[in-house]
C-alpha cells in the first residue's frame, strides 16, 4: 500500500481532520507546540514483531489472564490486575515474572517494519507500558534519529531527548515489571520519577497512543493519572486503532480528553482481528508520513510549464511566486531555473501584445517578480512594455503596489542599459515619485538607487549626502546602508545597523524559527558581523541550519565565486589555436561560440554588493574583493565599470588589479570622452577622501588613505589620456597636493609621483617651460622629512627639462635661491635640489649669483678639492656643477673611477660612473682604458649572486650588463690602436659567450675598424644576433650595425643594414623598436640608399596600421612595446618625410597627433 494511497483513503474517515490537527503539531507547523509523544502499547508489539513460527503471536492482557487463570485453577471475566495480583499472592513474584519471561520469550522475536517507520517519526518522546525490547532494537537500525533508551528512573537524568522509556520495566533488565493491581496502586510512588516525567510531556506534548483498546487496563490507569494530577492542563490525547467505536464510547472518550482516530471502517474487510490492527497501524503511519509539510526551503520554481496553456502558465508563475520562501538572495540554481524556464514564446513582443490589458499586466508582473528575484535583466523592449502597465494613474487588474514595484524594477535594471538608459529611468522615476503614497517604502528605493549610482560614479560626496535620507526602517534597507556606510569608512555606523538588525531578527527568529525570510537575513547579518567582529558570533548554531535551509551567506558567495571562474575559464577556452595530430592542421578557438542563459556574473555581483548589502570589503576584511579581482579577468566588461571594480578591489598603487585595468594599452582603447568623463570623478573623488582625511570626519583614516592612494594612481594612468590644458591641469593639480600635509604620508608618496610624472609626460616639453615656477615651489624632500632622511627618497622630485628662457619673476628668484640654500657639502638629500636645478644649469637658465651660491653650498669659499663630494647622485653629475678648479675636479674623477686597483671597482655606482663619462665629455687615457679594459673583460657572471636577495642592485646580472656598457661607451672607444688587435676582439667575444652580455656587441666595430680581416666574423656574429628569438640581443645587434656603420662603411656593414630593414619590413615586431630607432639613426646620417629609403616610405605607413591597440592579437611582450613601436613608426615617418613627402607618411603622422598616447602623439616634438 503506497503512501499516496493511504493518504488518500484515510482522508475519508470523519476522524481525518483531527489526523491532520495531530500530524501537524507533530511535524511542528505549528509554534505553539513543542511537538507530539507517542506511547506504545501491546497490541502494537502484537501485530508488528516477527518471528520464525508464523503462528504465534505476542501476548495480551486477555492472553495473560487466561494463562494465569488456568494456573490458578479459576476462570471467569475478572479484572486481569486482580488476577495478576492472586497469582502473586499464590505463588510469588518471582513465578509471575518467571511466567512473563515464557509467554513473551523476547529473544525469539524481532521488529518489523511498522517499528522503523514509527520511529523515523519525529516524536518528542516515545514512552511504552511494554516489557519487551523490540523498540529499543528497532531504533539501532534509525539513523534519522537517535534515540536514549531509559529502562529505569535513574536514567532520566542523563538521557537525551528523544528517549523511549520504559515505564512498565523491561524483560531481563529491570528487576520490577509493572503488572499487578498492587503495582498500579503504588507506581505514583515507588515511580514517581517515571510519573513526573509523564506529567511533563502530557503538558508539553501531543500525546498519541497506540496499540492500546479502549478497554486496555495501561490505557485507563495512565488515562485515570492524567487527570487525576493535571487536570485541565494536559493536552489532548490521541488515541489511535481500529477501536469500532459506537457514538457512547466516543462521547466517553471525548470527555475523559481523549480524542479518537477510529481507523475501523478502513480495516473492516479483514476478518483476523491482528491482521486488522496492523493495517490500521500501517495507515496511520503511512498517513503521517504523507502529511509531512514539505519544508519551505524546498521550494522550486515550476519547470514544465512551457507546455501548458497561456492560464496554466499564469497560473504556475502566480503560485512560484506566492510559495517563494523569502530569501533575501534566492539560490543560484532557483535563480536559473527561474528566468530559464519561461519560453520565448511567451516573452516575444507579438505574444504580449496581442494580450489583452490585464492579461498583459498579470503577465509581466509575474515575469518582472521573476526576474527581479533571479537577477535577471530585462532587454529594453520588454521594459518598456513593462512602464506602459506600471503607472497607477493608467489602472488595471494589478494593484498601485504591484505597478510600482514593475517601476522600481525597471529602474533598478537601467544601469545596465546603453545609450536609452537615461529615457527608462527617466520614466521609471517620475512613476514612483509621482504614486509614493501608494507605496511609501518605494521613496527609500529611489534615495537607494540615487546612492548606487553615485558609488558606481565614484561621486563620494553624493553618497554622503544621500546617507542620512535613508531612514533604514526595514530589516533590508538596514543591511544595504550599512554597506553604503563602509563605502564611505563609516564602520561603527554600520556595525550599528547591522547589530540593530540582528536583535530584531533574532527575536523574531525565536518566535518563528520556520521562516526563512527571518533565517535568509538572520544569517547574512549574523555572518557579516561576526567577521567584521573577528569572533564568532552567539547564534553560531544557525550555521548548519541556515546551510541546510540555503539561507548561508558563504554558500552565496562560493557560488558567485564558481560562476566567475567558469566563465573565466569558458573565455580562456575560446583563446589560441590548438595544433591537431595531422600535419598542417589547427583549430583557431577563437571562432568558438557559446551561449548561456545564465546571468553576467557582473550582473549576479552588482546585485548581491548593490541591491543586497554584501559588502566588497569591510575595514581589512575581504568578502568580496577576490570576486571582483576574477571579474576583472572577464574581457566583456565595460571600461568604467572595470575601474569601478578596481577602486573596489585595490589597496594600494602597486596592486596588480591595477595593470589588468589600467594598462597603457588598456587606456589607449578607451574613447576621449569616457576618458575625460573619468578623469573628472578621479579628481573629485581624491578631493573627497582627502579632505576625509585631513579632518577626522568619522570616517576610517586607514581607508581614506587606501582611497587616495589607488585613486591617485588611476588618475596618475589616465592622465596620459589628457588634452593639453587638461594635463597641465592636473600637474598643477598634483604638485598643489604635495603642500597638503595628507600627501605627506608615506603611502602617497609614490602614486603622487606618478601622478606628477605622468601627467608631465603628457605635456609636451616645448610646453612645459609654464609648468616650472609650479614644479620649483614643490616641497622638497628636505622640507618636509628634516628628521627622517630614509623616507626622503620616496617623495616625488618634479623637474622641468628643455629650452627655457628667464624671466624676471621675484617669486621664481625667490624659489630658487630657497633651493639652493637647501644644499649642504657631503649630503645625499642634496641630490633633489640638484636634480632641480641641473637642467637649469645645462640651458643657462641660472643667474650668475645663483651659480655662485650653489658653488659656496657645494664646495665652499676657495677651499680645495681633496676629493669627489657626497651628493646622493653618481659622481659623473658633480661635473656638470659650479666648482672652485674644474680641471682638478676632472683629475680627482678619473682618478676615482678608472683606479682598477681598488677592491670595489665593480660596484654599480661606479660601472654607472664610467658609462657616463661621455655626457660628461670624459674619456679615459690610453694606458686607463687598456687596464679598464683587462679587467672589465675579465669579469665572469657569478650564478650564485643572481639569485640572491640583494637591496643595493650589485647582483652578478646587473653588474654584467653595466660591465658591457662600460666596454661599449667608454673604455673600447678609448684604447690605441696597437691595442684594438684580434686578441682582444677575441677577449670581448668570448666575454659575450661566456657571460650572454650581448650590450657588449656594440665594441666589436673598433677592432673590426681597425683590423680588416675581422670585418667577415663580425658580419657573421652580428647576423647571427639579428635572427635571434631574443629580442634583446636583436636589439643590440641593430645597435652595433648602427655603430659600425657611423665608424666607417664597408660592403659588411651594408648587407647587415639591408638586413635590417628586411626585418622591418617582416613585422617583427618585438625588437622592432630598437630597429626602427637604428634605420631612423642611420637615415638621419645618411647612410641608407635611395631604394631602402623608398621601401621604407612604403612599408612604414602598413607597420603603424598593424601597430596598433587591439589586445587581441598580441603578445604581452607585444603589448608591452606597442606604443613604443608606434612611437618609433612616427619619428622614421617623419625623417622619410623630411627626405621627400609621401601622401601615405603624411596619414601617419596626421594620425600620431591625435594618438591616445602621448610618446606616440610627442614622438616628433
Amino acid at each position: 500500500m503506497s503512501e499516496y494511497s493511504a493518504l488518500e483513503r484515510i482522508r475519508t474517515i470523519s476522524d481525518f481532520p483531527t489526523l491532520q490537527r495531530f500530524a501537524s503539531v507533530l511535524w511542528k507547523q505549528d509554534n505553539s507546540y513543542h511537538g507530539a509523544s507517542i506511547m506504545v502499547g501491546a497490541g502494537f508489539s502484537r501485530c508488528s514483531s516477527t518471528t520464525g513460527d508464523v503462528n504465534k503471536k505476542l501476548p495480551l492482557w486477555f492472553n495473560f489472564s487466561s494463562t494465569l487463570q488456568k494456573e490458578l485453577g479459576t476462570q471467569g471475566g475478572l479484572d486481569p490486575l486482580r488476577i495478576a495480583e492472586e497469582y502473586t499472592a499464590y505463588f510469588g513474584r518471582q513465578a509471575l515474572n518467571e511466567l512473563i519471561k515464557k509467554e513473551i520469550n523476547d529473544a525469539s522475536w524481532e521488529p518489523g517494519e511498522l517499528h522503523h517507520s514509527l520511529l523515523r517519526l519525529p516524536w518528542t518522546e516515545v514512552l511504552t507500558t511494554n516489557w519487551d525490547t523490540l523498540l529499543e532494537r528497532a531504533s539501532e537500525k534509525i539513523h534519522e534519529t537517535f534515540y536514549s533508551v531509559v529502562h529505569q528512573q535513574e536514567d532520566l537524568s542523563h538521557a537525551c531527548s528523544p528517549r523511549i522509556v520504559k515505564l512498565h520495566g523491561t524483560l531481563n533488565v529491570t528487576n520490577d515489571l509493572t503488572f499487578t493491581q498492587e503495582d498500579y496502586r503504588t507506581y505514583p510512588v515507588r515511580h514517581a520519577a517515571f510519573v513526573n516525567f509523564a506529567r511533563q510531556v502530557f503538558i508539553e506534548n501531543e500525546l498519541c497512543l497506540v496499540g492500546f483498546s479502549g478497554d486496555d487496563p495501561n490505557f485507563l490507569q495512565w488515562a485515570g493519572w492524567v487527570r487525576d494530577h493535571l487536570s485541565t492542563s494536559a493536552r489532548r490525547i490521541y488515541l489511535v486503532g481500529a477501536l469500532d467505536l459506537n457514538a457512547a464510547k466516543r462521547k466517553y472518550l471525548e470527555s475523559i480528553n481523549i480524542a479518537p482516530i477510529d481507523l475501523a471502517m478502513l480495516v473492516a474487510e479483514y476478518d483476523d482481528p491482528d491482521l486488522k490492527h496492523k493495517k490500521a497501524t500501517e495507515l496511520f503511519l503511512s498517513a503521517l508520513h504523507e502529511l509531512k509539510p514539505k519544508p519551505r526551503w524546498e521550494w522550486s520554481p515550476s519547470l514544465s510549464i512551457r507546455e501548458k496553456s497561456f492560464e496554466a502558465q499564469l497560473k504556475a508563475l502566480k503560485k512560484d511566486r506566492e510559495d517563494y520562501p523569502g530569501w533575501i538572495i534566492c539560490p543560484s540554481h532557483h535563480r536559473f531555473l527561474m528566468h530559464s524556464r519561461i519560453g520565448h514564446e511567451m516573452i516575444n513582443k507579438n505574444f504580449i501584445t496581442s494580450l489583452s490589458l490585464d492579461q498583459r499586466a498579470e503577465l509581466l508582473y509575474e515575469v518582472a517578480w521573476c526576474y527581479n528575484v533571479s537577477f535577471n535583466v530585462a532587454p529594453e523592449w520588454l521594459a518598456s512594455e513593462m512602464l506602459t502597465i506600471s503607472n497607477p494613474s493608467k489602472p488595471n487588474v494589478l494593484t498601485k503596489k504591484q505597478q510600482l514595484e514593475i517601476a522600481v524594477y525597471v529602474l533598478k535594471i537601467t544601469r545596465w542599459y546603453g545609450e536609452e538608459s537615461s529615457t527608462f529611468k527617466n520614466l521609471a522615476k517620475s512613476i514612483i515619485e509621482e504614486n509614493v503614497k501608494f507605496w511609501p517604502e518605494c521613496e527609500e528605493f529611489l534615495v537607494f538607487h540615487d546612492a548606487n549610482e553615485a558609488k558606481l560614479n565614484l561621486n563620494y560626496s553624493e553618497l554622503e549626502m544621500l546617507l542620512p535620507k535613508i531612514k533604514a526602517t526595514s530589516l533590508d534597507s538596514k543591511i544595504k546602508k550599512s554597506a553604503l556606510c563602509g563605502e564611505l569608512g563609516l564602520f561603527d555606523e554600520g556595525e550599528r545597523l547591522l547589530s540593530d538588525a540582528r536583535r530584531y531578527l533574532l527575536d523574531k527568529y525565536r518566535g518563528d524559527k520556520h521562516s526563512v525570510y527571518l533565517l535568509s537575513r538572520l544569517s547574512m547579518v549574523d555572518s557579516l558581523l561576526g567577521s567584521m567582529e573577528r569572533k564568532l558570533t552567539d547564534t553560531i548554531f544557525l550555521g548548519e541550519v541556515a546551510r541546510i535551509r540555503k539561507c548561508d551567506l558563504w554558500q552565496h558567495i562560493d557560488s558567485i565565486r564558481n560562476r566567475v571562474q567558469k566563465t573565466i575559464e569558458t573565455q580562456e577556452s575560446h583563446t589560441g589555436i590548438e595544433v591537431l595530430f595531422e600535419p598542417g592542421t589547427y583549430k583557431d578557438n577563437s571562432a568558438k561560440q557559446s551561449i548561456s542563459n545564465e546571468v553576467h556574473p557582473f550582473v549576479v555581483f552588482e546585485e548581491m554588493t548593490s541591491e543586497i548589502g554584501i559588502p566588497v570589503r569591510w575595514d581589512n576584511i575581504n568578502f568580496m574583493v577576490d570576486v571582483a579581482a576574477k571579474l576583472l579577468q572577464l574581457e566583456e566588461i565595460s571600461f568604467h565599470h572595470r575601474l569601478y571594480l578596481t577602486v573596489l578591489t585595490a589597496k594600494s598603487e602597486t596592486d596588480s588589479n591595477l595593470e589588468k585595468t589600467l594598462s597603457r594599452v588598456q587606456l589607449a582603447r578607451v574613447p576621449n570622452e569616457e576618458c575625460e568623463k573619468l578623469i573628472e570623478w578621479c579628481i573629485e573623488a581624491v578631493s573627497f577622501w582627502t579632505q576625509k582625511a585631513s579632518d577626522n570626519s568619522g570616517a576610517s583614516g586607514i581607508t581614506a588613505l587606501t582611497k587616495i592612494r589607488v585613486l591617485v594612481e588611476i588618475l596618475a594612468r589616465l592622465s596620459v589620456r589628457a588634452p593639453l590644458t587638461k594635463a597641465k591641469e592636473i600637474f598643477r593639480l598634483a604638485v598643489s597636493w604635495g603642500h597638503e600635509n595628507t600627501f605627506r604620508h608615506i603611502w602617497l608618496r609614490k602614486s603622487l609621483g606618478h601622478l606628477i610624472n605622468y601627467s608631465l609626460k603628457s605635456i609636451p616639453s616645448s610646453a612645459q617651460h609654464e609648468l616650472l615656477l609650479d614644479a620649483l615651489k614643490f616641497p622638497l624632500s628636505s622640507e618636509i622629512d628634516r628628521s627622517d632622511s630614509a623616507n626622503s627618497f620616496e617623495w616625488p622630485n618634479p623637474v622641468i627639462r628643455g629650452e627655457l628662457d628667464r624671466i624676471e619673476n621675484a617669486e621664481l628668484d625667490h624659489r630658487i635661491d630657497q633651493i639652493i640654500d637647501t644644499v649642504s657639502p657631503n649630503s645625499d638629500t642634496s641630490r633633489f635640489a640638484i636634480e632641480r636645478l641641473l637642467p637649469l644649469l645645462e640651458c643657462n637658465y641660472l643667474k650668475e649669483k645663483e651659480k655662485e651660491k650653489l658653488r659656496i653650498h657645494l664646495w665652499g669659499h676657495s677651499v680645495p678639492i681633496k676629493g669627489l663630494p657626497k651628493t646622493g647622485l653618481l659622481n659623473w653629475v658633480t661635473l656638470k656643477l659650479p666648482s672652485n678648479n674644474p680641471n682638478d675636479l676632472i683629475s680627482k674623477f678619473k682618478e676615482y673611477v678608472f683606479n682598477t686597483e681598488t677592491s670595489d671597482f665593480f660596484d654599480v655606482a661606479r660601472l654607472l660612473d664610467i658609462i657616463n663619462c661621455q655626457n660628461a665629455g670624459i674619456s679615459p687615457s690610453q694606458e686607463e682604458a687598456l687596464n679598464c679594459f683587462k679587467t672589465l673583460t675579465g669579469w665572469s657572471f657569478k650564478v650564485e649572486d643572481s639569485h640572491e636577495l640583494n637591496f643595493f642592485n650589485n647582483n652578478s646580472e646587473l653588474v654584467g650588463k653595466h660591465v658591457s656598457e662600460a666596454l661599449s661607451r667608454c673604455i673600447v672607444p678609448a684604447l690605441a690602436k696597437n691595442d684594438l688587435d684580434k686578441c682582444n676582439y677575441l677577449k670581448i667575444k668570448n666575454f659575450i659567450e661566456q657571460n650572454q652580455q650581448s650590450q657588449a656587441l656594440l665594441s666589436l666595430p673598433y677592432f673590426a675598424q681597425n683590423v680588416a680581416d675581422l670585418e667577415g666574423d663580425l658580419e657573421k656574429v652580428l647576423r647571427e644576433y639579428i635572427h635571434s628569438s631574443d629580442s634583446g640581443k636583436v636589439s643590440n645587434a641593430a645597435f652595433a650595425t648602427l655603430e659600425w656603420r657611423k665608424l666607417y662603411q664597408c660592403e659588411s656593414n651594408d648587407k647587415l643594414i639591408a638586413t635590417l630593414i628586411t626585418m622591418v619590413t617582416l613585422n617583427r615586431e618585438s625588437s622592432a623598436v630598437s630597429v626602427l630607432w637604428s634605420i631612423n639613426e642611420l637615415l638621419r646620417y645618411s647612410y641608407l640608399q635611395d631604394h631602402q629609403i623608398n621601401l621604407l616610405k612604403e612599408v612604414m605607413p602598413t607597420v603603424f596600421d598593424n601597430s596598433n591597440y587591439n589586445v587581441e592579437r598580441r603578445t604581452k611582450n607585444e603589448l608591452a612595446n606597442v606604443s613604443l613601436l608606434r612611437s618609433e613608426v612616427v619619428r622614421l615617418a617623419k625623417s622619410l618625410n623630411d627626405v621627400k613627402s609621401h601622401k601615405e607618411l603624411e596619414r601617419v603622422l596626421t594620425e600620431a597627433k591625435v594618438d591616445p598616447l602621448p610618446e606616440v602623439r610627442f614622438a616628433t616634438f
